[in-house]
């Protein structure tokens, strides 16, 4: 196929490569990770938290109980119910600060799946748009009808970009379960590199594509 008729797609290809490459740029620049996870901490109170107010309560009340009556059996059963209290609440705000990392994992996730669906899309309806004029051309071309349909498979053969989500969704949830906010920021940009060797291989794939049928 003349080289004429395929430069004007090659061209293309470039540009639509560097749009996807803006749009994974733009994408994981907006993923904002807090400095502290406490921002995304519930206001209100665990169910162990409430637990530990209950007790709270109970040991008070039945501290002083038991000096006004002069028990200590009811003293010490004060005091245990205050430290009950104590231990209850510290579970309380673990389990908060643990469901405060579920969350912002969740949203990183839905983040970087909106980035690789933005990408598959644009690159599925470049590459179709692309793919069904290059069909066009063969068909109009030159070429013996033996070389046409050869032709017309090559054109079939189009990569799309691909990134595991699987896997994303496996890590981030393993940054939840660590339970570090500093992890978050070294991840995405090396998940940043993995779009971006997703959207080379495609591209290369694609250019490999012209280069066959200029042959």
């Amino acid at each position: 196929m003349d080289n004429t008729i395929l430069k004007p797609y090659s061209d293309a290809l470039s540009a639509q490569k560097a749009q996807l490459e803006g749009v994974v740029a733009r994408g994981f620049k907006a993923i904002a990770i807090p400095a502290d996870v406490r921002p995304l901490e519930s206001k209100e109170l665990h169910f162990l938290g409430k637990s530990a107010v209950a007790f709270g309560v109970l040991g008070v009340a039945g501290f002083i109980l038991g000096l006004i009556v002069g028990s200590m059996g009811i003293v010490i059963a004060g005091c245990a119910a205050l430290l009950s209290a104590g231990y209850l609440y510290v579970k309380g705000r673990q389990a908060d600060r643990a469901d405060a990392f579920v969350e912002l994992s969740d949203q990183v996730y839905g983040k970087v799946a909106d980035i690789a669906s933005q990408v598959a899309d644009q690159w599925k309806s470049f590459t179709s748009k692309q793919n069904d004029s290059l069909k066009l051309a063969i068909v109009n071309s030159s070429a013996s009808d033996a070389d046409k349909v050869q032709l017309i498979d090559r054109v079939d053969a189009s990569p799309a970009v691909r990134v595991d989500l699987d896997s994303v969704r496996q890590a981030t949830q393993n940054l939840g379960a660590q339970g570090e906010i500093s992890a978050y920021n070294p991840y995405l940009v090396t998940l940043q590199s993995t779009f971006q060797s997703a959207i080379d291989s495609a591209d290369t794939a694609q250019q490999q594509i012209y280069t066959n049928l200029a042959k």
